[in-house]
C-alpha cells in the first residue's frame, strides 16, 4: 500500500484513529486482501487526487459571530469513489448565509480547476438566518408553556432544512422548525417515537388556536 507493508500501513491507520478519538471513537480501519485489482490509479493520478482531498478544508470554517457556539459555515469530505477512468469527490457545504456558501464553492472550484478536476453541485440548501425577533416563535413558546407546565429549549443547530427553501421563496416569512424525537437518524435503523409524535400533533393544534 503506496510503498508500505500492510503493518506499516495499519500502524499509521492506528496512528491517525488516536488522533481523534476524542471525537470519534468508533473510527476503524480495516484492511482485507483481494485475489485482484480491477479498478487502479496510477502513481501520478494518485497523487494529484490525494493533493486534491488534502487541499479541501473539512470542518468547521466559520463560526457565528451572533450566537455563541453556533457553526455558521462548515464543509466535510464525504464518499469518494473510482470508476472507469474517473475519480470522484464528495464534498457537504453548509452556511447559513448563501453569499458565504458561494465563496466557499469559489474556493472548491479554485482547487479543482488546479488539479484538472470539475466541480458541479447538487441538492444545494438555501441560508436560513436565525430571526432575532419572530413573533411565531415567541407564540410557540407560550403555547408550549401551556401545554406542558415548562419551557422549551429553543436552539439553533448548524444543518440544511426545509424552512430555507419556503423562506428563500417567500420574503419575510416567519418560520420554526418542529418535529418528534427521532432516533438513529441517516441509517436503516431511523425511526421516531409515537408518543413524542402525538404531543407534536396536541401542540400543533394549540398552535393554530392562537394564531
Amino acid at each position: 500500500v503506496g510503498g508500505l507493508s500492510k503493518e506499516a500501513f495499519l500502524a499509521e491507520c492506528g496512528r491517525i484513529i488516536d488522533g481523534v478519538k476524542d471525537t470519534e471513537s468508533a473510527a476503524t480501519v480495516t484492511l482485507s486482501e483481494a485475489d485482484s485489482c480491477d479498478t487502479a490509479l496510477d502513481e501520478e493520478s494518485s497523487r494529484k487526487v490525494l493533493s486534491l482531498i488534502n487541499s479541501v478544508r473539512s470542518g468547521v470554517i466559520l463560526m457565528s459571530e451572533d450566537i455563541a457556539g453556533l457553526v455558521d459555515t462548515s464543509e466535510n469530505l464525504g464518499v469518494a469513489r473510482i470508476g472507469g477512468d474517473k475519480a470522484a469527490i464528495t464534498v457537504s457545504v453548509r452556511s447559513t448565509s448563501d453569499a458565504r456558501k458561494e465563496a466557499q464553492l469559489d474556493e472548491l472550484r479554485a482547487i479543482a480547476d488546479k488539479h484538472g478536476a470539475a466541480l458541479s453541485t447538487r441538492g444545494s440548501y438555501p441560508g436560513w438566518s436565525y430571526k432575532q425577533d419572530s413573533q411565531l416563535r415567541d407564540t410557540c413558546v407560550r403555547v408550549y408553556e401551556e401545554t406542558y407546565g415548562k419551557m422549551p429549549k429553543v436552539i439553533t443547530i448548524h444543518a440544511g432544512l426545509e424552512c430555507g427553501i419556503f423562506a428563500g421563496k417567500l420574503e419575510g416569512l416567519d418560520c420554526i422548525s418542529i418535529g418528534p424525537d427521532n432516533f438513529d437518524i441517516h441509517t436503516t435503523e431511523e425511526h421516531l417515537s409515537l408518543s413524542s409524535s402525538e404531543r407534536v400533533w396536541n401542540f400543533v393544534k394549540n398552535v393554530l388556536k392562537n394564531i
